[in-house]
């Protein structure tokens, strides 16, 4: 008998290892917003928890000034997605650029995704 609570125990604790948040936002982590000119703009893009765990965005940061990103929530369910705001303020620039947009979460795997996005 105490064998076999020894084997439910240890199979409870096989299969919870898999059990993870997942952030996920696409295939390639690049969004291609195309060539905007002098001007406030403001985007969003979709975070996915691929996950069976909540998925707790950690933190929100950009390669530049001129971008904010701002998220509603911190944290997101199993099998759920929020959005996340991205404003640039391109008053100074015209043509063409590129930014990474930095999402931390828990996700054990892809704790730090680096998403490029394309203006």
């Amino acid at each position: 008998m105490r064998n076999m609570i020894y084997a439910f125990l240890l199979l409870g604790l096989i299969t919870n290892l898999d059990a993870r948040p997942i952030a996920y936002v696409n295939s390639t982590n690049e969004i291609d917003f195309d060539t905007v000119y002098p001007q406030q703009l403001e985007k969003k893009i979709i975070l996915h928890n691929n996950g069976d765990e909540v998925l707790r965005i950690l933190s929100l940061k950009a390669s530049c000034g001129c971008t904010v990103l701002s998220a509603h929530q911190d944290t997101i369910l199993p099998n759920e997605s929020q959005e996340i705001s991205v404003k640039y303020n391109l008053m100074r620039t015209s043509g063409s650029k590129m930014f990474h947009l930095y999402i931390n979460t828990n996700d054990t795997l892809h704790s730090k995704l680096d998403i490029i996005t394309k203006l």
